[in-house]
């Protein structure tokens, strides 16, 4: 091209810390390289380096690597260029509009809303959301999975993701536009990190603020505080486990001596309170004589699964005297449910053997920022003392006698050494006729859910375990099963109506050892104090008496579904809407508040066969099993076996693997005429195990942000406990759920799901907002739809909560992706500083 002279463009730019100097012009630069104009730069302590400027992207001439920082368009002479992220120039977004001027077109038609909507959400997330320039994304792909740069890129594609899809939903523009602020602050901590991978010097902006203190001693930890979005922490939280034995002083159980396992000395364990967007570190020290791990149970750290806590499957169990570093950061860059981990209520406790039924279990609340939560206007109150976790208590490790409920920790045992008391709950008189906020988790060892109910009061329900629902108000019952979690508003009473009771009100427990057949009640209370009432010290919990009777009137929320005529006879979402209808309500009758984009590609239950990956897997619980198999671990913990290990290692393995082929489009129309993501799955059966055996359960899937794999759980028997089963590393949504009246199986299964129009997936029930879970009751002679997002790369733990189960080998492995798998599709995850192949330590 024609040679340009110098028009007082070609200026000294500074980006970050580091400074263009100015050298001379060259038409190569817009030649060979399609750089904005003639100008060439070099860096100070470069000075072999040539640099010219372009869109989005900053160029090396003359043999020096084109990597780097994007730059903003400096086309206008500006003395500085600041780091940021233009929208408009994103040639992506930018087709995605175009596309939507033709599509709106399209769904004005009436007749063919259905299918030309439906079909475009289907295929919305193969458009390629694209900042990079080819040099950027050679820097990218070439990250390791633990880099920074992966790490903080792949956040940015999941945050432009979901603002392509959220922009098609919105109705305007302006709201669309509303939610570019957490993208591009988003996108800004990735386009830093690649420039800063090539230049050291420029620094990127600071993240969470340092706050290192301990948490024994009873004192508060700095991070449970009030929430804002301008105060993000690094929340570190010091813990130990040792063997202990009950005492008066603590931890005190029932009152009677036995030995114990805990955090910190206290059961249970010291709860941990941080906020969204801060970043958890929890150091774990080992003072036992045996071998643990910590898992934090619910939360997706889509980035660090080695840090999940399951023995011989993220790590090695801690060996005493060992210590072992846990965390995760809570993100939330305006992105729907089921994309990030998000506030809520979860909770702690070890994954060996029998060590949380002993006492090693402790909660964890993620705070959501004021102000900027719907949720938070539910409630008036959210206080950390407001913790109710529940708990049956045996007489000794070896002994597996019940002989109390604990809540948080306290209870009253028939035979004691010492004197104990039942916990307290206050209001205080300010607060008097206000919405407090309870936070219920379901500590439960065994097979023994519990009811709650709260004299004198009814209360609302707005989150199971840490997913928002439709408030479900005017409830007299709650039931919890083991690692169940539910937030519940109580409207606390005024004045003139508490004055009228001189004695506490009970909040009262009560569950059975073998809920089949509801014989041997034990039970427990606590007191709900309002000023000037008081408790009786001397009240023993009486489990046949009037008080744990629940009234001829009431709405109890997830009962155990092992009663046919009560499942039969439940309210449905319709009915139960009616604050005023009774009954018993269950999870698949559940709503969700917000609609995640995915999810909306089920808008439509006609095509539901269309989207997601078409690989349904058929879970059949045999005798403690899954599908026959007994779990068997690995010496290598399954997440560090590298590919080469595991292709060597597959002599005892067994379950599904599920193959992916991407076919990428680059616009809506081509998106339209063909599936991007297909998967072909294949079973593995070691030899001498066609009928059920011990081996390595694993269902490998592959990492693909934005689609799913369906888990269709069947309980067989209807005499079978109604196991509740979780999953490691997230939540799942629950798709649909049902019970029969007659033991079952998978053909019959299978069958049900045939017999419908479309000829697939008929037993599939909750297309828009279906509850999140991350452990849910499958009912005896029947079936639950996990919808598992494939977006959180690692090897996670499906099991059934109930611990003599665990022990017993009803667990398996849903693996996604996978150690040195393929890099350019992002199949490879994270091990952090754990040694690959390394044989656990017995």
């Amino acid at each position: 091209p024609e040679f340009i002279p110098d028009d007082g463009c070609c200026k000294e730019k500074k980006v970050g810390n580091i400074t263009y100097e100015y050298l001379h012009r060259d038409e190569d630069a817009v030649k060979i390289f399609h750089c904005l104009d003639y100008c060439v730069y070099t860096i100070q302590g470069e000075e072999e380096s040539r640099y010219c400027f372009k869109k989005g992207s900053e160029v090396g001439i003359g043999g020096i690597p084109e990597c780097l920082s994007s730059l903003a368009e400096n086309k206008d002479c500006s003395e500085t260029t600041e780091m940021e992220v233009r929208m408009e120039w994103n040639a992506s977004l930018a087709r995605i509009k175009d596309d939507l001027v033709t599509l709106n077109k399209e769904v004005d038609d009436f007749d063919k809303i259905n299918k030309t909507y439906y079909q475009f959400m289907i295929q919305m997330y193969e458009l390629t959301i694209d900042i990079f320039t080819p040099e950027q994304k050679l820097t990218f792909l070439n990250s390791t999975p633990c880099d920074e740069i992966r790490i903080k890129c792949d956040q940015c594609f999941r945050a432009l993701t979901e603002l392509a899809v959220q922009c098609f939903e919105v109705p305007s523009v302006d709201e669309c536009t509303k939610r570019f602020p957490n993208v591009t602050d988003t996108c800004n901590s990735c386009l830093c990190e690649l420039g800063h991978a090539c230049h050291p010097n420029i620094t990127c902006k600071e993240g969470t603020t340092p706050v290192i203190a301990t948490t024994t001693g009873g004192t508060k930890h700095p991070c449970d505080r009030k929430c804002t979005k301008e105060d993000p922490k690094q929340c570190v939280f010091d813990m130990t486990f040792d063997d202990l034995q009950t005492n008066a002083n603590g931890p005190a159980a029932d009152g009677r001596i036995r030995q114990v396992q805990a955090y910190n000395g206290q059961i249970p364990g010291p709860s941990m309170v941080i906020c969204e967007g801060d970043d958890l570190v929890v150091n774990l020290m080992n003072n036992s004589t045996t071998d643990t791990t910590l898992h934090i149970h619910g939360v997706r750290d889509i980035y660090r699964p080695w840090t999940d806590g399951a023995p011989h499957l993220t790590q090695c169990p801690t060996l005493p005297k060992e210590n072992f570093t846990y965390g995760f950061q809570v993100i939330n860059f305006d992105a729907a449910p089921g994309a990030v981990t998000r506030p809520g209520t979860y909770w702690y406790h070890s994954q060996v053997r029998e060590q949380r039924t002993n006492g090693a279990y402790g909660a964890l609340i993620i705070r959501p920022i004021q102000d900027s939560d719907p949720k938070t206007r539910l409630y008036d109150n959210d206080l950390t003392e407001n913790l109710i976790m529940l708990q049956e208590w045996y007489k000794s490790p070896d002994d597996r006698t019940i002989t109390s409920i604990l809540i948080n920790g306290m209870g009253k045992a028939n035979e004691s050494s010492w004197s104990t008391n039942y916990n307290q709950y206050k209001v205080s008189e300010e607060d008097a006729g206000s919405k407090y906020l309870f936070r219920v988790i379901g500590a439960i060892s065994e097979d023994i859910p519990l009811r709650l109910s709260i004299e004198g009061h009814t209360f609302t329900a707005i989150a199971i375990d840490s997913g928002d629902i439709e408030p479900l108000h005017n409830l007299t019952a709650l039931w919890i099963a083991s690692a169940e979690r539910f937030n519940i508003v109580v409207r606390t009473k005024e004045k003139e109506e508490y004055e009228k009771q001189e004695n506490s009100y009970k909040i009262t427990v009560i569950g059975h050892e073998y809920p089949n057949e509801r014989k041997d009640p034990y039970c427990t209370i606590a007191w709900l104090t309002y000023p000037g009432q008081t408790i009786d010290k001397d009240y023993t919990a009486d489990c046949l008496s009037a008080e744990f009777n629940l009234p001829d009137r009431n709405r109890i929320l997830n009962p155990v579904p092992n009663n046919f005529e009560e499942w039969d006879a439940r309210l449905e979402y319709d009915q139960w809407t009616d604050t005023n209808a009774n009954g018993s309500i269950f999870i698949t009758d559940l709503r969700a508040t917000i609609l995640n984009p995915t999810l909306n590609l089920f808008n439509f239950s006609q095509y539901n066969n269309e989207s997601g990956l078409n690989n349904t897997q058929y879970l059949e619980i045999k005798d403690l099993t899954f599908n026959g198999y007994q779990m068997e671990y690995p010496n290598v913990p399954f997440l560090l076996q590298s590919a080469e290990y595991e292709k060597d290692h597959q002599a005892n393995r067994c379950g599904s693997i599920c193959n992916v082929t991407v076919r990428p489009s680059i616009d809506a129309e081509g998106a339209l005429s063909k599936t991007y993501v297909e998967t072909y799955c294949s079973s593995k059966v070691p030899d001498g195990c066609s009928s059920g055996c011990q081996c390595q359960h694993v269902n490998e899937q592959p990492f693909s942000p934005g689609y799913w794999v369906d888990i269709l759980l069947i309980n067989n028997k209807v005499s079978a406990p109604a196991h509740p089963i979780h999953l490691h590393g997230g939540w799942f949504w629950v798709m649909g759920m049902d019970k029969f009246n007659h033991d079952i199986n998978g053909t019959f299964i299978k069958k049900k799901n045939e017999e419908c129009d479309t000829g697939d997936h008929c037993l599939w029930q909750n297309f828009i907002l279906p509850p999140s879970k991350d452990t849910i009751q499958v009912p005896p002679g029947g079936y639950v739809i996990m919808r598992t997002p494939l977006d959180n790369k690692g090897t996670w733990l499906l099991h059934c909560h109930i611990n003599k189960h665990l022990n017993a080998g009803m667990a398996m492995v849903v693996q996604i992706g996978g150690l040195d798998f393929n890099r350019t599709l992002g199949q490879d995850w994270c091990t952090g500083d754990l040694d690959v192949n390394e044989t656990c330590k017995p």
